[in-house]
């Protein structure tokens, strides 16, 4: 058993946020001894006071000090967390303070994932740069799963991820490590010197104009002939000229659109995580909530598109949902699902004959592709398809020159125009 002496407290160390120190205590049968206390913080916060005891006092005042410099600089904490333990911690803070949406939540979590499968015991104080490049290396070769069902009942087999999935990886862990950094859990960011693997870049794939005219028409199609989705055509003319998200179109609601101004207003999204389907006020960055200036075509069509929802909603009485008033909501004017317009829109392209292409993203592309053929500025594309930079188009697409939102509108509406005759 120990007991304190009155004379403790021998010698203190303060660093900002904690306090090193020595005490002299004795043990029951008089034996002096010295210990080295130091103050460290845990993950939620809470401040502990671990030690260690030394026979001499310049031992335990060479160790408190030592743990000082440590604890400040490296966040060595008597509780050795894991990387796989840090790494759900940060993507539960960062879902906590909503500083990103479901679906980058459940991104990083998948991401993260794919680490920890291979480094995650680790402790995160021992984490250095080449066990990241090893956790790499193991993705590179074998870090998924087949989708194919193993032959009689065995498991699926590994499969090797692709080498952008795994720079996706060593992106979101660097960004979780750097912010370690700032919470002074570790000394430095090792990410900042692994090597990730570098996925060669590739221009986003976009229809050609035959194959936009060919899809165009399918969509029309469905609507003359009274099958599918009404107003899919109107949706279709939207996501090829205004280049919004799946997740903005379906977010769209009535009182977001001004058909007088010839605009729409991108407020908020509707997104699908694991969570369920979700209407969000924020857009994905600040550059996201904008207007988007509509071509005369796509006015007409949409008005023609809101008298049959203003008709459907008048016949279905009181209960049709209002608030928010979709622009395109399913029956009862209840919320759109994110992967039943996927369907929709890849059966569109599947009867179009078009293939290899993302439904919707996809024809985002191919609206700022044909925008920036006809001379409209990259500012101008930028700022239409809601990129937080125009680094971010210029990665995708090509540098062109200077013309207003209101001109690019009617360029692209004379483009649609001349593919939907016919």
């Amino acid at each position: 058993m120990q007991q304190r002496v009155p004379e403790r407290t021998v010698a203190g160390y303060q660093e900002q946020r904690l306090m090193a120190s020595v005490r002299k205590l004795k043990k029951k049968n008089g034996a002096v001894f010295y210990q080295a206390l130091w103050s460290v913080r845990d993950l939620d916060g809470t401040r502990r006071q671990p030690s260690k005891s030394f026979a001499t006092m310049k031992e335990a005042k060479a160790f408190a000090a030592q743990m000082a410099k440590e604890v400040e600089g490296a966040g060595v904490h008597d509780r050795r967390y894991t990387l796989g333990e840090y790494l759900k911690y940060w993507v539960d803070w960062v879902d906590r303070t909503g500083q990103k949406s479901p679906t980058t939540i459940d991104f990083y979590r998948r991401s993260c994932d794919h680490v920890v499968e291979f480094a995650g015991r680790i402790e995160l104080r021992k984490l250095d740069a080449r066990i990241l490049d090893q956790a790499y290396a193991e993705l590179l070769e074998r870090g998924g799963w087949s989708h194919k069902p193993g032959k009689d009942g065995a498991p699926r087999q590994r499969v090797a991820l692709a080498a952008r999935t795994v720079h996706h990886c060593h992106r979101v862990i660097s960004n979780a490590l750097k912010q370690a950094r700032k919470w002074k859990l570790v000394g430095e960011n090792v990410a900042t010197d692994a090597s990730p693997p570098s996925p060669q870049k590739s221009k986003a794939r976009s229809m050609s104009d035959e194959e936009a005219s060919r899809v165009w028409h399918a969509a029309l199609k469905t609507q003359t002939r009274a099958k599918g989705y009404p107003g899919l055509d109107a949706a279709v003319m939207l996501l090829l000229t205004c280049g919004i998200r799946r997740s903005e179109l379906l977010g769209l609601c009535w009182d977001a659109v001004d058909l007088d101004v010839a605009t729409i207003e991108v407020r908020q999204t509707l997104i699908q995580s694991n969570a369920g389907v979700e209407l969000r006020a924020a857009t994905k960055t600040k550059s996201s909530a904008r207007p988007i200036s509509l071509p005369l075509a796509v006015v007409e069509r949409l008005r023609q598109h809101k008298a049959m929802i203003m008709r459907q909603a008048l016949a279905y009485g009181r209960d049709y949902l209002r608030d928010p008033f979709f622009v395109f909501p399913e029956h009862g004017g209840a919320m759109p699902n994110p992967r039943t317009w996927t369907g929709r829109l890849r059966s569109i392209m599947n009867s179009a004959g078009v293939k290899r292409i993302q439904p919707c993203h996809g024809w985002r592309h191919t609206m700022a592709t044909s925008m920036i053929r006809n001379g409209v500025d990259l500012k101008t594309v930028s700022t239409r398809l809601g990129h937080s930079t125009t680094a971010i188009t210029n990665d995708l697409y090509v540098h062109p020159e200077d013309v207003r939102d209101r001109a690019a509108a009617e360029v692209i509406g004379t483009h649609f125009e001349a593919l939907t005759r016919g």
